[in-house]
């Protein structure tokens, strides 16, 4: 009996002997599939990367630039499109592209048996869109603190397309006062808010609306926007050397555009600016009294005087304060399309807006580096992007949006 029992004890040894080659062969199979899974994710991160660099660079150059971004950045991933260890595949639908990256996997146990590859492929697809910006109200200044301030005990100012945004870091970004702030949306501060017992964010049905904190810095929307170059415009009052404003106070007058060196003056009258490029040289431009303006298709660049860039009157402001009609349309074309106001970038002249029921400004008003101070009651369709802004008086002003191709953003973002 005992002979027998060890007999059966190396059969034992034997099987087992003879299930090893399966058992490694399993073993080398389930790490071979768990290699082929760990490239299908570099070639899936790769398409991935390709694709959403491209997407960009398809709505800023077209699809030549956009296939070679994507090219590259497969490159950069170790796809170098060889056609036999791996191929890419780029193509660009409409408002898209299309990264496929396929790669053959040698396997590294189971080609003892087999004599073939895994093929494994990545598939991503980004597409841009053109929308419109959130706010309507941009407060670009981010160090300094009240860059939004309501003062007096009534102030309102009512955003019915959009909401207001304020980059300031500070705890008081927006000194709310006592005043209200109704938006379609929720105000969106980088920074936090303080105010009086009674002042309030609403939403546009009338119902509290609490602003959200803690958000990220929106980018100035016109950051590349170009400013124009003052010798590519005819010179219609003043000079360079001589900057003289032109003052008007009464009759009916029309203006062309171009360079008025000294700025422009009204104080009365019927004054009407042709369509065009206005730039005001030093001294700005001001409609106070009861002077009457209307222009239809027109731009103002606010800027300094070339042959004195610093001093008094070197540079001008933007004071549309008067009692009588004001309306101004901007371009609807051209570079400057939407944009009914520019005060330059080195420009930090504080500027006054005074909104009466006859005003019907629309537009973008931008002043990047200034302070700009709004009082009166009007509804503008206009949209703001200035360094700081305050609300001063008792005004009640309705800001209904600028609904221009200059208020856009562009996305990009994978779809596949």
């Amino acid at each position: 009996m005992k002979r027998q029992l060890d007999r059966q004890e190396g059969q034992q040894i034997i099987q087992f002997a003879l299930l090893l080659p399966v058992l490694l062969a399993c073993l080398g199979l389930v790490i071979d599939v768990g290699n082929a899974y760990a490239h299908r994710r570099m070639v899936q991160n790769a398409a991935d990367a390709a694709a959403t660099a491209a997407g960009m660079i398809l709505y800023e150059q077209g699809n030549s630039p956009a296939i070679t971004t994507a090219y590259w950045y497969a490159i950069q991933y170790g796809y170098d499109n060889d056609g036999a260890s791996n191929t890419v595949q780029v193509t660009t639908p409409p408002n898209c592209v299309q990264v496929d990256v396929q790669e053959n996997v040698v396997p590294i146990f189971v080609a003892i048996v087999w004599n073939g590859t895994f093929n494994v492929r990545g598939h991503a697809k980004a597409c841009f869109a053109i929308t419109a910006l959130g706010p309507s109200v941009i407060v670009l200044e981010e160090d300094a603190c009240e860059t939004l301030t309501l003062n007096g005990n009534n102030a309102a100012i009512n955003v019915w397309n959009g909401n207001i945004h304020v980059n300031s870091h500070c705890s008081n970004a927006v000194d709310l006062g006592n005043g209200d702030i109704t938006t379609l949306s929720a105000v969106s501060i980088v920074g936090n808010w303080v105010g009086g017992p009674n002042g309030h964010f609403y939403d546009t049905g009338g119902q509290p609306l609490a602003p959200l904190t803690g958000q990220p810095v929106l980018p100035d929307p016109l950051a590349n926007l170009p400013a124009p170059n003052l010798s590519s415009y005819a010179t219609r009052y003043g000079t360079a050397a001589q900057p003289n404003t032109l003052k008007i106070t009464h009759g009916n007058v029309t203006l062309n555009p171009g360079v008025y060196y000294g700025g422009i003056n009204i104080t009365g009258g019927n004054v009407t600016f042709n369509p065009g490029v206005y730039i005001m040289a030093g001294s700005g431009l001001s409609v106070t009294g009861n002077a009457d303006v209307e222009g239809e298709e027109v731009f103002f660049y606010l800027t300094h005087n070339p042959a004195n860039p610093s001093g008094a009157g070197a540079a001008g402001s933007l004071d549309l304060s008067g009692n009588g009609d004001l309306e101004l349309t901007p371009p609807s074309s051209g570079t400057y399309a939407g944009v009914t106001f520019f005060q330059a970038r080195d420009n930090t002249e504080e500027g006054h807006i005074h909104g009466t029921s006859d005003t019907e400004l629309s537009g973008v008003i931008y002043m990047p580096e200034a302070h700009l101070g709004l009082t009166g009651n009007s509804t503008m369709e206009v949209n703001f992007v200035v360094n700081t802004l305050s609300l001063d008086g008792n005004p009640d002003l309705n800001v209904e949006g600028w609904e221009g191709d200059v208020w856009t953003t562009v996305t990009d973002v994978l779809t596949e």
